[in-house]
Parts: structure tokens; C-alpha cells; sequence
């Protein structure tokens, strides 16, 4: 094409505004051929031929069409509706960029050719500002995942850390499954046995993936203490429920620790492994990993109440990772399951609630004996019978838990579950008091009678 001179260009620049105003007015014709996009991007090729690098002035021109350009490669398929306005949204910004820079460059032609002062820099037009309730872009959304395995379910994130690109999630939701897979929010199907890492001293795993399948991803934002304050807008973007549809939570953020960041986003199951995304950066600053709930106190005990927290670990302090092997990780965290279960076993056994299931034969078996024997206490009428049969079956039960938990001690676990046996031991002692105390009054009982 033979370069025109900046003059020529009127014609051409009305014409991509009327493609604009028609782009607009009609967003479902960019689903048919001919793309009105397509035609755009002609006249913006036509305009970016037009004005040549050493022309003076041309600086914002040209910086205009570049970024309407790089606007028009970041959605490269309209394929939703999310997508088609944000790709409406950057072409309009564009737009109005590249009008303003040629018109600047025509007012710098005309001043040097006079012999004027220089025309004021041209300012571009203002990002408008994202409110609580406004929706993530498209590409955002597209950088969730779903990571779901045999026994437990959550979300997940593809993220680009030490110019690599991994999934991100809690090592809670991958812990205790045979197995797990993840999948994009379009259905793609990312593979499970990249290098795997657990952050040492944090609730966060991430799984390296090729940098090919990275097409959108987000990025994590550095030392949200000084980059992110108080009221500060963001959103919760995953599985929640497990029903794998990508609900958007939407908050504030509370407070921001040395390792936990705090929202009022109400998160729920199936959050976990989910980005906190700071709504004015587009940034990570955390990971929704538990909550906390605690009862209040009420002076008339009239009604129960509760309140609850919502934290996630912020990534971008995480200062050591230790590379998981899957079959060791996967054996690992069954392990620690069974000693989970099997202390809230113990527990509803002590409040008198209902048993939780346990897959333990030995257990049942204790369970249908100690049955028997109170049956046949009750039929004799034994008090004394029916004692025994209450300190037998707890001290079955206590010898059962400790051999579980000395059978673990002095093996080495990886990081996570090693807090997570360590927490376990400290609960079974509280728990190792409470049968110690029911077998003493049970004696008490037993020989007064």
C-alpha cells in the first residue's frame, strides 16, 4: 500500500468511528461473517500504514492503534456474551485513543508549519471505575478451574509466578484423593502430573502445566499490606457448592496479615482453592482456604448465635515450596483422613451425638459387643454389668486410637500433614481425658453400688 500523508486521513478515520458507532449499536454481528471487527482492523491497518514513525507528533497516534490493536488480540473469539463487551469496551477505548492522537498530530503538523506554540499533550480517557456488583471479564473467568477428586471437591486457578505457569489450589482439596483431575471453565481438560509443590507452613499446592495451555491466567499481587487497604472491593470467583458452576462472591477486604488476608466475601464449601481478586488491580491477593465460626454469647440465653470469618492465605509471602511426589502426598493424606475420622467418631461419641460413619471393622465389632453386653446388663438388671461393659468398650476404644496414632509417630510426612498430625495428637489428648474421666466415675459408680 503507497503511505498517504496525514491530510489523506480523514476519510479513513470517519470510517473506523462509523465501524465503531455500528459495532456498538449491533454487538450479535460480530458472530456472523463478515466480522465487523475484521473490518475495523483493515482501517486500522490502513491508518498505522499511513503514518509513518519519523512523521513528528505521531508518538500518541501510533501508542492509540497499538493498543487498540493488542484490545482486538486479547479477545480473539466472541464466543460468550462477557466477552463481546469487554472486547467492545477496549475497541471503543481504542478508538477514541487513536482519534485523539491524530487530531493532536494534525494540531502539531499545523502549529510547526505556523510557527505556534506547541498544542497541550492530549489526555486519554478515563477506565471507568468497577463497582462490587459489576462481573469479572471473560478472560479472568476463564482462568478458573475445577479440581475434583475421588473424596473432595474445589476450585482452582491458573497463575503465572517466576515467568512459569502453574494451577493453583488448596493442598486440603487435593489431600486424601486416589486421584483428581482439572478442568477449565470451557470444558478443557489440563494434565494432573506436572511437578506438584506444597507451600511449607500454608494451605497452598500448585501443579506446573505447559506454558501452551496457559491462555489466560491471573497474576498475583506483591505485598497487598501496602497495595491493597481496608474496604477495598473483591470478589470470590469458584465452585461453590461443588456444583460446578462458577459463582462470582462479592466483599471487602477486612484486614491483611502477615499471612492471611480477611474478607467478608462469604465463601462457602467448594470456594476452597478459589482466588481472592482484587476488583481495582485485577489481582490475586490471596487464596480462599477456611472459615471460622463462633458461637456468641447471648447474657439471656434466649437464642443461639454465630458469626463467621472468611480467610485465604496470601501467596505472594509464601517463602519455601517442597516438591510433593502424588503417590506419597495421595497415601499420606488417607492416612491422616482415617485419624480425622476417627476422632470425630470419638468426639460424638463423648457429646452423645449421632456416630458418623467409620470404616473401621475393628470399631464396629466394639460396637456390636459393647450392644450385646448393655442389652443383656439391662435385662438382669445389672447396674454393675452395664458399667463394665461401658469401661471395656472405652478402653477398647482408647487403645484402638492410641496404636492409630503411634503407628504414624516418628514417620516422616510432608509439611502439611505433618501439621495435620500434630494438631490430631493435641486433640486426642483433650480427648484421652474425657474417656479417663467417664472410666473414673464409672468406678466411682461401680463401687458404691
Amino acid at each position: 500500500m503507497v503511505e498517504k500523508s496525514i491530510s489523506d486521513l480523514p476519510q479513513v478515520l470517519g470510517d473506523l468511528e462509523s465501524m465503531g458507532n455500528y459495532i456498538k449499536a449491533h454487538p450479535d454481528a460480530n458472530t456472523q461473517p463478515p466480522a465487523p471487527l475484521a473490518a475495523a482492523t483493515d482501517l486500522i491497518d490502513q491508518i498505522t500504514t499511513a503514518l509513518p514513525d519519523a512523521d513528528p507528533g505521531m508518538g500518541t497516534a501510533l501508542d492509540g492503534i497499538k493498543r487498540a490493536l493488542q484490545d482486538f488480540q486479547k479477545t480473539p473469539a466472541l464466543d460468550d456474551d462477557t466477552l463481546r463487551a469487554d472486547c467492545l469496551k477496549d475497541f471503543s477505548q481504542g478508538v477514541s485513543e487513536l482519534i485523539t492522537g491524530v487530531k493532536y498530530a494534525q494540531k502539531h503538523n499545523a502549529a510547526v508549519a505556523a510557527n505556534l506554540p506547541e498544542p497541550p499533550e492530549p489526555v486519554a480517557p478515563a477506565t471507568p471505575t468497577k463497582t462490587d456488583k459489576a462481573p469479572l471479564n471473560g478472560n479472568q473467568l476463564k482462568a478458573l478451574v475445577l479440581v475434583e477428586g475421588d473424596q473432595a471437591v474445589g476450585s482452582g486457578f491458573i497463575v503465572k509466578l517466576h515467568d512459569q505457569f502453574f494451577v493453583m489450589t488448596n493442598q486440603h482439596v487435593l489431600s486424601g484423593n486416589k486421584k483428581f483431575t482439572i478442568t477449565g471453565m470451557d470444558g478443557t481438560k489440563y494434565p494432573t502430573n506436572g511437578a506438584l509443590f506444597g507451600a511449607i507452613g500454608y494451605d497452598v499446592a500448585m501443579i506446573k502445566i505447559p506454558a501452551s495451555l496457559a491462555v489466560y491466567y491471573l497474576e498475583v499481587m506483591d505485598d497487598p499490606q501496602s497495595n491493597a487497604q481496608a474496604d477495598d472491593l473483591v470478589t470470590v470467583p469458584g465452585n461453590s457448592r461443588g456444583a460446578r458452576v462458577p459463582l462470582q462472591i462479592n466483599g471487602k477486604v477486612l484486614g491483611v496479615g502477615p499471612e492471611l488476608v480477611e474478607v467478608d466475601a462469604k465463601f462457602v464449601s467448594g470456594n476452597s482453592g478459589s482466588p481472592i481478586i482484587h476488583r481495582a488491580s485485577g489481582k490475586v491477593i490471596g487464596i480462599a482456604t477456611y472459615t471460622l465460626t463462633y458461637n456468641l454469647d447471648d447474657p439471656k440465653k434466649t437464642a443461639s448465635a454465630t458469626t463467621t470469618r472468611w480467610f485465604g492465605y496470601r501467596i505472594d509471602n509464601i517463602k519455601k515450596w517442597e516438591t510433593l511426589d502424588w503417590a506419597r502426598f495421595s497415601a499420606e493424606g488417607i492416612e491422616v483422613q482415617q485419624v480425622e475420622d476417627m476422632s470425630e467418631f470419638l468426639i460424638a461419641l463423648l457429646d452423645g451425638q449421632k456416630l458418623p460413619p467409620l470404616d473401621n471393622a475393628e470399631i464396629n465389632g466394639f460396637i456390636s459387643t459393647f450392644l450385646d453386653e448393655k442389652m443383656a446388663a439391662e435385662k438382669r438388671n445389672s447396674p454393675s454389668d452395664y458399667i463394665q461393659a461401658v469401661q471395656s468398650f472405652n478402653n477398647k476404644l482408647h487403645n484402638i486410637a492410641d496404636t492409630q496414632l503411634s503407628r504414624l509417630a516418628g514417620t516422616p510426612f510432608y509439611s502439611y500433614h505433618a501439621n495435620k498430625i500434630k494438631e490430631q495428637v493435641e486433640l486426642r489428648k483433650e480427648i484421652d481425658k474425657a474417656f479417663l474421666d467417664i472410666n473414673r466415675l464409672a468406678s466411682s459408680l461401680n463401687s458404691s453400688l
